[in-house]
């Protein structure tokens, strides 16, 4: 058994002596999952994925206790080896259909509510995540994006939305050297029209990132139960510019090119006229909107995470900071 196996190994034992209960090398290998000791009906369900560190270990401990708390099923996929991943999400870019695959035997052994599945991506895991945003609806009602990002490679917006909009909490730091990269990425999710929650941590890199994420899941998980699946659509889905592949990605902390040196913005899209076109207009997406119904048998769930989010800070979190997307010629 290999070092990275034991360690997943280590830490899914260590969350047996709590109030949940790990399935470790379920539903595949390498991946855990951790769920509350009794399945007394329907709970909701969080698929959390890892960075480039390559294994579930580290984002498994940022959010094993939220979700405890608040009575929710943990999915921690490793990135699968079997399929040719190396340890990292956005490098192997493998078909969505794999993590739906394992998220539905999940749901064949506990009982999970179909309108309370979430996403959640950290660093590479949210590259992976958001390269492929229109095939996570309608399975994900909402998705978590953290320390990563880069605007996807289908040009569709939500083809299989239904009467789901997938609501996105995006949070980023702007001294990660890829910065412009998630700034597209959230261009790119307003345009489609989903609802954005755009966390913006100034001076913070990938590590000041990490150190936001780990303080911020109860407060994340707790937005995520708010928003079931079940955001109506207004207008048929836009269709976004042409994406443009996110280079190396680094974990916390960095040892990549520093801010200075990283590549620059993917360049405007061209119009048809070809390169040096003025760039192709993006018609204004579906608008959705997702209200937390008070009287849905989740509330506790939600109360729980968001007290456990906010207590667990030394301070309230700051008010999310907003900024425009800054398209930049490539060099």
């Amino acid at each position: 058994m290999r070092f990275g196996d034991l360690a997943i190994v280590f830490a899914a034992c260590s969350l047996l002596a709590e109030d949940a209960r790990a399935e470790p090398d379920f539903p595949c290998k390498g991946c855990v999952v951790v769920a509350p000791k009794t399945d007394d009906g329907p709970r909701p369900l969080l698929v959390v994925l890892h960075g480039d560190e390559g294994s579930p270990t580290k984002v498994l401990g940022a959010w094993k206790q939220a979700a405890d708390a608040a009575g929710v099923v943990l999915f921690a996929p490793r990135c699968p080896t079997s399929e040719g991943c190396n340890g990292s999400w956005w490098r192997w870019d493998g078909d969505p259909e794999w993590l739906l695959a394992q998220v539905a035997l999940v749901e064949a052994r506990h009982p999970i509510d179909p309108k309370r599945r979430y996403l959640a991506g950290w660093s590479g895991g949210t590259t992976y995540a958001s390269f492929h945003i229109p095939r996570w609806s309608p399975t994900f009602a909402a998705v978590s994006l953290a320390g990563g990002g880069a605007p996807p490679h289908d040009e569709t917006c939500l083809p299989h939305a239904g009467g789901a909009c997938e609501p996105i909490h995006y949070l980023q730091g702007d001294k990660n050297p890829l910065f412009a990269y998630a700034e597209g990425a959230h261009a790119y999710l307003e345009k489609c029209g989903h609802a954005v929650t755009w966390e913006l941590h100034a001076g913070a890199d990938h590590a000041g990132e990490w150190r936001a994420y780990e303080r911020e899941t109860g407060t994340i998980l707790g937005w995520l139960l708010a928003r079931p699946e079940g955001c109506v659509t207004a207008s048929v889905p836009a269709t976004p510019a042409p994406a443009t592949s996110a280079p190396s990605e680094g974990e916390a902390p960095l040892s990549g090119p520093s801010a200075a040196s990283a590549p620059s913005a993917p360049s405007s899209a061209s119009a048809p006229g070809g390169p040096g076109s003025p760039p192709a207009s993006l018609p204004s997406g579906p608008r959705c909107s997702c209200t937390f119904d008070a009287s849905s048998g989740d509330t506790g769930a939600v109360y729980v995470a968001l007290a456990l989010g906010l207590t667990s800070r030394r301070s309230w979190p700051r008010r999310p900071a907003r900024t425009w997307f800054r398209r930049r010629a490539s060099s």
